[in-house]
């Protein structure tokens, strides 16, 4: 059963959060933010190339890297191209340990196969 408020202070203060809230100044309406064209958008010009490169192909990353380079170069704080230099810095960064990984694995079979042959 529903709890009935009867207290006559319950009920003031009731009263004054409702009509506190009724009476709020209204926020202010988002504004859209203005586009661009859709083409020049940083994110457009790199995106292809960083996923690309993280999938494997390793010009299109370097593609990708060097276009972020040169954004910096003429202007330090640029957020996107800061966002996505380091982005690409990890995608670089595991394509390294994948083949530190088939490195370490193609040293590990040699020492093995050396062992096989050794009297």
């Amino acid at each position: 059963m529903p709890a009935v408020i009867t207290q006559p202070r319950s009920i003031a203060l009731l009263f004054a959060v409702l009509v506190g809230c009724s009476h709020a100044a209204p926020t202010p309406a988002a504004q859209p933010v203005p586009r661009d064209n859709e083409s020049d958008r940083f994110e457009f010009k790199v995106r292809a190339d960083f996923f690309d490169g993280v999938g494997g192909d390793t010009a299109a990353l370097d593609r990708m890297m060097t276009y972020c380079e040169q954004v910096l170069a003429s202007n330090s704080a640029h957020a996107e191209a800061l966002v996505w230099h380091g982005a690409g810095l990890f995608g670089r960064a595991s394509h390294s340990a994948r083949a530190f990984r088939g490195l370490r694995t193609g040293v590990r079979s040699k020492r093995r196969r050396r062992r096989e042959l050794l009297p």
